[in-house]
Order: structure tokens, then sequence, then C-alpha cells
């Protein structure tokens, strides 16, 4: 009886000692209103500069444990470069009668610190920050894709499971605006021949108010016509844009003169090429200009003949 009872003492201490321990760690549910901003909504916009709300960041424990017991613990969320919160505007909330029994906010320009207090018997609580709102400084200089994070250089005083420097708290990132105009993105050559294909050949992209390309937009149809000059612009003139560039691939011109050619689309700004002097093609043959008239044996032409070279 003695031996089986340390036989099994010994293969329950083995188990022990063998299982894994699980650790639990709280669930962050990320806001998505950061997501795909517009440009058209930087502080520095003329169309449309405003904040966007972000949506609830929600911490919610694993184990009544994940929140660390402590008084007035902060927990400092910070933002990437290149963009602001709406200083002042935001919120928190926690699930009442559990171990969160106080919670409040703090929004600066740069980051947002929840200060809270957790005491008395563990149990399972949730964590809501809310009403936060964004901006990006420049619509022209778009800020990298970047994260909200509880950085390490200021990461308030908080303990919580699982909640760490890699930690996020929401996906922010900036695309172009509203198209607002056409710009050139390859002008047409200098110089070509009559009847011969431009090389290069234009391309022209779709832009928003900061001169992004709007690289999305597979649906704008820009048309090419001659605008200075004379005689009329040869090959196919319409193009749809394909992620926000209308490329041409055919065309000419069969008068010899300095044009331009402008680019339009329906509702956007205009933009026009530079210069391009047309020339003769190469002589591919002589032809007469001026018939040689009738003569007598050894004497010369009544009429001189003229020849020139077309091509």
């Amino acid at each position: 009886m003695k031996k089986t009872t340390l036989r099994l003492g010994l293969v329950l201490g083995l188990i022990a000692f063998n299982t894994p321990r699980l650790l639990a760690s709280v669930t962050i549910t990320s806001p998505i209103g950061g997501n795909n901003v517009s440009a058209d909504k930087a502080l520095n916009s003329t169309n449309g500069a405003a904040f966007t709300a972000l949506g609830n960041i929600v911490i919610t424990e694993g184990a009544n444990t994940d929140f660390a017991n402590g008084v007035n613990q902060t927990l400092i969320l910070t933002l990437p470069n290149g963009w602001r919160f709406n200083a002042g505007v935001g919120t928190v909330s926690f699930t009442t009668s559990r171990n969160i029994s106080a919670a409040s906010i703090l929004v600066v320009t740069n980051s947002a610190t929840v200060t809270f207090t957790v005491s008395g018997t563990p149990a399972l609580d949730t964590l809501t920050i809310g009403g936060l709102q964004v901006q990006t400084l420049d619509g022209a200089n778009v800020p990298g894709a970047d994260y909200i994070r509880r950085v390490f250089e200021n990461p308030g005083t908080a303990v919580v499971a699982g909640i760490d420097d890699f930690t996020t708290f929401g996906f922010l990132n900036q695309v172009a605006g509203a198209a607002k105009g056409l710009a050139m993105a390859t002008q047409p050559p200098p110089t070509a021949m009559a009847g011969a294909l431009f090389s290069p050949q234009p391309k022209v992209k779709v832009v928003e108010q900061f001169g992004n390309v709007r690289d999305a937009d597979n649906s704008t149809v820009v048309t090419a016509a001659r605008l200075a000059g004379s005689g009329t612009l040869q090959g196919t003139l319409a193009r749809t844009a394909v992620s926000g560039v209308a490329s041409y691939t055919d065309l000419s011109h069969n008068v010899t003169d300095t044009i331009t050619i402008q680019f339009t689309a329906t509702n956007l700004i205009s933009v026009t090429s530079s210069p391009i002097v047309v020339g003769p093609g190469p002589a591919t043959r002589l032809v007469f200009a001026t018939q040689p008239g009738s003569a007598s044996a050894g004497f010369p032409f009544g009429i001189s003949r003229v020849v020139k070279s077309q091509g």
C-alpha cells in the first residue's frame, strides 16, 4: 500500500511538472475608423479638412487578474508621426461591479492617457476607450501606414497582461483625396516627324488637390486633342486611367508645325503638354514641281525643270 501511494504521488508530480501553464492575456479589439483616411481631411486641406472618428478600442480580460491591482494607474497610447488627436475629445468606460472602480481619460495632441484603479476580488473586466478622433498634418506628405501604440518611451504605469511595446491599438493610413485635375506623368517628345508615332508617348496622371496620384482610379477617361498649332491629332485620343494613369500608345501628327496637346477629363482641371516641333518625315521619292518645256535638239529647255523630294 505504501509503495502504491509513493508511485501515485510520483506520477502526479511528473504530470504537474510537465503540464504547460496557460498564461492568459487581454484581448484588444482595434477600431477601423483610421483606415484609408482621405488626404482631403488633412490639417492643410482646402477641401474638407476634418478629424476622423476612430471607433472604440476595447480591452477585455482573458483572466480575472490581467489588470494588476493599483490606484490611478496609467495606460498611454501614442500616435505615429504625422498624425494628431483632437485634443480634449475622448471617453473611457468599464464594466461596473467588477475590479475596475474608476477611470478617466486625458487626450492631448499626440497621446491619450487612460487613468484607472483596480482593486477588490478578481473578476473579468472590460475597458473601453471611445470617441478618439485623428487627423493627418499634411495631405501632400502622406505618412506611412502605422499603428497607435503603447511606446517604450512613454508607456504609463499600468501592468496589463498581454500589453507591451509591440501591442497595437488601431491601424492608421492616409490615401489620396478626391480627383481634382490632371498632370503630366510623361511628356511627349520635344521633336517629332510628321506621320510617325511620338516617342515617348504621353502619360497623364489623375491627381487630387495635393498632387498625389489617385492610384485606385481605374475609371477616369482622359481625352487628348491638339491645342496650339494646326492639323488634327492622330491616334486613339481617349484613354481610361489604370491605377490613376492614362497611357497613350499611338499618337502622331501629320502636319508640320509646332503643336501642344491638351488633355481633359469630365469635371477635372485639364493639363497641356510641352510644345512638340513636328518636322517633315524622311524623303522617300522625287517628284517634278515644274515639268520641263519643249526644246530643239542642242538648245536649252524653254522651261527649267524643278524637282523636289517628298516623304
